[in-house]
């Protein structure tokens, strides 16, 4: 049988989100998956996450819980349906969540306090190519994708 509809594996797959171009946005707040990914991978450095197409089988990775953070504030789903996403039980929803939003906490205050100017300016120095066309424009403007 064929798993199909929104499921941890379909959620991380590049080509469900090829698919399905619109649910990055709906889901996580992106454009583009790829666009997710990219943030994810340069918003939490130090915190080793492997961004790339994972099974969706066995222990949750700290991808997924970061995926299950974005949702949970993009579309403040309640704690029943990452259940049924993640075929976990409430509580351990409940760990994950405590686990992984105070960190998405931290990177938006950060995020906030930073001057657009003096940021552009880092990005260009210091930062890869890569998130800077992503998510800078050229007038150091961060592209919102709401």
């Amino acid at each position: 049988m064929r798993m199909t509809g929104l499921t941890r594996k379909t959620i991380l797959s590049p080509a469900w989100h090829e698919k399905h171009p619109l649910m990055a946005n709906h889901l996580f707040g992106f454009e583009k998956w790829e666009y997710f990914k990219t943030f994810v991978k340069y918003a939490f450095v130090g915190h080793d996450i492997d961004t790339e197409y994972v099974e969706g089988e066995g222990d949750i990775a700290p991808f997924e819980k970061i995926c299950m953070c974005a949702m949970l504030a993009r579309r403040a789903y309640l704690r029943q349906t990452f259940c049924g996403i993640y075929d976990r039980a409430p509580g351990s929803i409940t760990n994950y969540l405590k686990e992984w939003v105070p960190v998405w906490g931290r990177i938006g205050k950060y995020m906030s306090e930073l001057s657009m100017e003096k940021t552009h300016n880092l990005i260009s120095e210091d930062m890869a190519k890569e998130f800077k066309t992503k998510f800078i424009r050229p007038d150091g403007e961060v592209v919102d994708y709401a």
